[in-house]
């Protein structure tokens, strides 16, 4: 799309003159330039309550209680500093997701994306974690069952904080996918773990019938 996040919001104004009067009871005090000269004086301008209420908003918290992509920009649009055009941008946009990614709150990708990236991330962390516990295993093997055990446990261990450091150098987690690309995200890392551990010894069993 052409269409880029700025165009979304109102024009930025300098702080200057009188803010707009904004009432505690009033659900935008919370993020208003009124609130701050209220409270310490600071009148910040426009774009800086815009980013403000912005940072506010809890995407993932707000999809766990039930909050849909369309609730959300109907929420912007009744809240944000300076108002926000949200039949303009649903006119220029295919569906309410994107226009939380153009606006900047949530991961750019798309359903099948993040089904893909989440299936990656699974077996990134997943593969050392199996791996480590069967080389433990076989490592100890020597020493009995239960050092045997041990060894796989103290290997798992190993891999799986092996996993969780390439998982945090590989993937950025700043931020939250779209409510309507989450649930297809939650699928590709079931997915990935199940793809993991089909390659782990104590699924041999099950694979042979």
């Amino acid at each position: 799309m052409a269409t880029n996040s700025s165009s979304l919001l109102p024009p930025a104004i300098a702080a200057t003159g009188p803010a707009v009067p904004v009432s505690p009871s009033d659900p935008a005090y919370e993020v208003s330039r009124q609130r701050q000269i209220d409270e310490g004086g600071v009148d910040l301008s426009l774009s800086e309550q815009q980013d403000l209420f912005l940072k506010s908003l809890d995407i993932d918290g707000m999809t766990n209680e039930g909050y849909s992509s369309r609730d959300i920009v109907d929420l912007i649009g009744q809240m944000m500093p300076g108002g926000f055009d949200v039949e303009g941008a649903r006119a220029n946009f295919d569906d309410d997701d994107e226009i939380l990614k153009e606006i900047g709150l949530v991961r750019p990708e798309g359903k099948v994306a993040a089904f893909a990236r989440e299936t990656a991330r699974s077996l990134v962390k997943g593969v050392p974690t199996v791996g480590g516990g069967i080389m433990g295993g076989m490592l100890t093997a020597p020493g009995g069952p239960v050092a045997m055990a041990g060894g796989a446990i103290a290997g798992s261990t190993a891999g799986l904080q092996a996993g969780e450091t390439l998982d945090s150098l590989l993937f950025d987690d700043s931020l939250p996918y779209a409510p309507g690309v989450r649930p297809l995200a939650k699928s590709g890392e079931t997915f990935g773990f199940g793809l993991t551990f089909l390659g782990a010894p104590y699924t041999r069993p099950l694979q042979a019938g």
